[in-house]
């Protein structure tokens, strides 16, 4: 009897535990089209640092379970747009809170992506050659 109401007890203080975290959850949007974004990064982050991190599904959800109360930011991320953040999200005890995120097609400054100003082509249509010996002055004559 007495291993029936520790089980019980320990049942119940574990429902009490679990009970008071809230979900941060929504959906990641294109801002001129209003269309969803799919497979979208999403960062939670708290003080500065990555809490947790999810990808939107086809419709562009995404949703953060059993969030310990306290101030968030959420951080979405999304290939061709600049990061977008939503700050100071505020989740109390068995809170549950819906925070939409509205990205802007844009221009990534200091990106991984790389672009030029013009198109180079790497072989030039009239000018093949196979088995070929070059020296300093032609190699530099086709350098970029």
């Amino acid at each position: 009897m007495r291993h029936f109401l520790l089980l019980i007890s320990l049942l119940f203080t574990t429902q009490f535990a679990f009970s008071q975290n809230g979900t941060i959850e929504g959906k990641i949007y294109d801002e001129r089209t209003k269309e969803e974004l799919p497979f979208a990064n999403v960062i939670l982050m708290k003080k500065g640092k990555p809490y947790a991190g999810i990808t939107t599904d086809l419709d562009g959800s995404y949703s953060f379970a059993n969030v310990a109360p306290g101030t968030y930011s959420v951080r979405a991320v999304y290939v061709g747009y600049p990061d977008e953040w939503v700050y100071k999200i505020k989740l109390h005890q068995d809170q549950n809170i819906s925070v939409d995120v509205f990205m802007k097609e844009g221009t990534i400054i200091g990106g991984p992506v790389i672009a030029r100003k013009s198109y180079i082509p790497m072989i030039k249509h009239d000018e093949v050659w196979t088995g070929m010996e070059m020296n300093a002055k032609e190699i530099a004559r086709f350098a970029f």
